[in-house]
């Protein structure tokens, strides 16, 4: 093309036929325009975690099956545009204070690499929202605030999402606005209260009903964002709910999340079209109110919201699965509108606080016991106070509300140079304390109250009572019983009367939550005895899937038939003389995990338990960050998978020794042994023809001398 010089500026030669000039002129406008999604200025207002003029990314889902769907997105994502906004999901049933332990461990792996990542959190409300309303559960609203303290980072919560699906059960024919309303206001009023960085957020779905503004909405003072969540036809140019939402949104002056979007039936594992992503980005760059975006980076072929079950059969909606999709994806992301994961800085310099004082140094750092603590900093200023943070040898460590910090994971016998500062809700770092050297101790118990000698109040904030299938436990079923049956002054005594309808289902739960580490040693221990010969489950099972996904790998071995529903999990044999029991165990990743008392399965009896503990054996701990040794067995995920025809299996054995390797159905059946055999040390592989399998999900178990582990795997047509 021959360019010439008019006025100083480059244009198209004169010489060229007006037609053919004006051609070229609407190709260049149409390459343009193939690249960069016309995006309008965003919309700003005061609100809580509004940042101005950006509009954030974000991924997800995890809190489900598909436990990495974040994390595949974040390895899929070039630098500069990793998602800022990190998607869960919780719910209020039996909720723990230290509901958001799990949460935080997740998300703050990417803050030590220097990434400030944001939970947005669905909170759901429709099994228990008229509990809620009814006032029964606010020991369970006060339990999720005080998650919320721990966390100690910014959130946004979608309470009640897709309130006006049809599948909700304030919605649809059983249609409950009130309810809903009322729900949704009782929660943010908590929210409020606490005067925490949590941001309440309105979220319709676009498949529900509408208009949803006169009959649903919570009022002003409840609602900071306004949300809709969009899958399969997103836009289509007047899309009812989306409209009326963005039009809303903007006449309150409140933004707007799109708390979820994937593909239905329209991606790239169908036709490799990029209809449904255009679409999503041509939303979002006309709509000026819209200022986060989630994205659930999943295949819905083979996952669903409850582990095991095949999915929703809506495509493979993963980026990375697709080159073109991927490639799409992210050039509209490179738009300077788009916020990406950043510094903690970065962030709140968006949030528009008119503050440029620090809070003042944080003073009288110590140790006392397995505790840091300090003197608590007050910022009075426009922004307020945010958070604490504490370094480890001049690194990130953790973020706490409150100014003391549980020490752990430092190591037995190895020590480290602590400090903290205070950080205000602009950005601004206080003065550092004084630097203090601290040591792990070799052991601790994770079991609160473990004795059962504390008053009864005390006991039911560590103890958590459950009746199987959330049915109502009668007040003689629990107490602390004083007659000395145990040791100490007090013991957990449970009764139940009835002969159970099923003998391999419990009936009553007691149990407690905590933290377990990665490559730690765990040893529990308790006593117990009752007026009869009875059978009970004691074991561990993960916070979130119960009976499923549990990750710690514990000493005595199971039959393979029950292993799936009670794997980690041990058969006690209890009688009336009382008796101590002991188990050990090994945590092979950071979990929220459980240690469970179940009994019920046999006719109505008494059982009392004491002197529960948990002891994290530190000083048999092997630490994150040493090489893996050659000792070690490692059962691999199979390739390929999902598998169409035929796939492999590939395992390590540190030594001579027996091993089988067969192929199960979810609830253990066995369809084939693979290996049965006595083989030599190294890394051996074995192949399984699925061609004549439905699809499904299948586990594949291997079992040595000395190791046990089992996969899932997927068939898919």
């Amino acid at each position: 093309m021959v360019l010439a010089e008019s006025n100083g500026k480059a244009t198209i030669g004169n010489f060229l036929p007006s037609r053919v000039r004006k051609a070229i002129l609407l190709l260049i406008a149409f390459i343009i325009s193939l690249y960069a999604q016309n995006f309008e200025e965003r919309a700003n207002s005061k609100t809580i975690l509004d940042p101005k003029g950006v509009t954030l990314s974000g991924a997800g889902q995890d809190g489900c099956a598909c436990a990495n769907s974040f994390d595949n997105y974040w390895k899929t994502a070039p630098e500069g545009q990793k998602p800022v906004i990190f998607m869960d999901y919780v719910d209020p049933w039996h909720m723990r204070p230290n509901w958001s332990n799990d949460l935080k461990e997740k998300i703050m792996r990417y803050h030590r690499q220097g990434y400030y990542v944001l939970p947005q959190i669905g909170f759901k409300i429709e099994h228990d929202y008229k509990q809620i309303n009814a006032g029964t559960m606010e020991k369970e609203l006060d339990n999720f605030i005080k998650g919320f303290e721990y966390l100690a980072i910014p959130c946004y919560v979608r309470i009640g999402y897709e309130f006006n699906n049809i599948y909700k059960k304030y919605g649809g024919n059983n249609r409950d606005t009130a309810g809903y309303i009322a729900c949704f206001q009782r929660v943010a009023k908590k929210i409020k209260e606490s005067n925490l960085e949590i941001a309440t957020v309105w979220c319709a779905g676009l498949s529900g009903e509408s208009p949803v503004m006169q009959s649903w909405y919570p009022g002003d003072e409840y609602v900071d964002w306004f949300g809709i969540d969009c899958f399969a036809d997103i836009y289509n140019g007047v899309h009812a709910v989306t409209i009326e939402m963005c039009t809303n949104a903007a006449e309150k002056n409140k933004p707007l999340l799109i708390g979820e979007s994937s593909p239905m039936w329209m991606n790239g594992s169908n036709t490799g079209s990029l209809d449904w992503y255009k679409s999503l980005y041509k939303m979002v760059g006309e709509q000026p109110t819209i200022k986060a975006l989630g994205y659930i980076n999943w295949d819905w072929d083979i996952e669903d919201m409850n582990a095991g079950n095949l999915g929703f059969g809506w495509g493979d909606a993963r980026l990375e699965a697709f080159p073109n999709v991927k490639e799409y994806f992210f050039e509209q992301l490179e738009n300077p509108g788009y916020f990406h994961a950043s510094s903690e800085q970065e962030f709140r310099a968006l949030l528009d606080y008119n503050d440029n004082t620090p809070p003042s140094a944080v003073t009288g750092l110590k140790k006392d016991g397995n505790r840091l603590v300090w003197n608590p900093v007050e910022d009075n200023t426009g922004s307020k106070f945010a958070h604490y943070t504490i370094y480890k040898d001049g690194k990130l460590w953790d973020y706490m509300i409150n100014p003391y910090y549980d020490i752990i994971d430092l190591g037995v016998g190895k020590s480290a140079s602590v400090h903290v500062v205070a950080v205000d809700r602009a950005g601004n770092i206080g003065g550092k304390s004084s630097s203090l050297t601290v040591e792990q101790v070799n052991s601790i118990n994770l079991i609160e109250n473990g004795t059962f000698d504390l008053p009864r109040t005390t006991f039911e904030n560590d103890w958590t009572f459950r009746a199987a299938n959330d049915g109502k436990v009668a007040e003689d079923d629990f107490e602390t019983d004083s007659t000395g049956k145990l040791t100490g002054p007090y013991s957990a005594k449970v009764t139940w009367t009835a002969t159970p309808k099923d003998p391999a289902i419990w009936k009553l739960q007691l149990f407690q939550e905590f933290l377990v580490k990665k490559d730690h040693k765990y040893r529990v221990s308790f006593r117990a005895v009752a007026d009869k010969e009875i059978k009970a489950t004691v074991g561990f099972m993960a916070n979130a899937i119960q009976y499923m996904n549990t990750h710690v790998q514990w000493g005595n071995d199971m039959d393979f038939e029950n292993e799936w529903h009670k794997f980690n999990m041990w058969e006690v044999d209890i009688g009336t003389e009382a008796k101590t029991y002991n188990f050990t165990g090994t945590a092979d990743r950071d979990e929220i995990a459980r240690l469970s008392f179940m009994f019920g399965t046999c006719p109505g009896a008494t059982v009392w338990v004491d002197d529960v503990s948990l002891i994290n054996d530190y000083q048999n701990a092997i630490h994150i960050n040493q090489p893996q040794l050659s000792h070690n067995y490692i059962l691999n995920q199979n390739i390929p998978n999902p598998i169409s025809t035929t796939t492999t299996i590939a395992y390590t054995i540190p030594k001579k020794t027996s091993v089988t390797l067969s192929i199960h159905t979810l609830n253990g059946k066995k369809i084939k042994t693979l290996v049965n055999t006595v083989q030599n040390s190294g890394t051996h592989q074995a192949n399984w023809d699925a061609t004549n399998m439905p699809s499904g999900v299948y586990l594949f178990r291997f079992k040595s001398d000395a190791f046990t582990a089992v996969r899932r795997c997927v068939v898919k047509r």
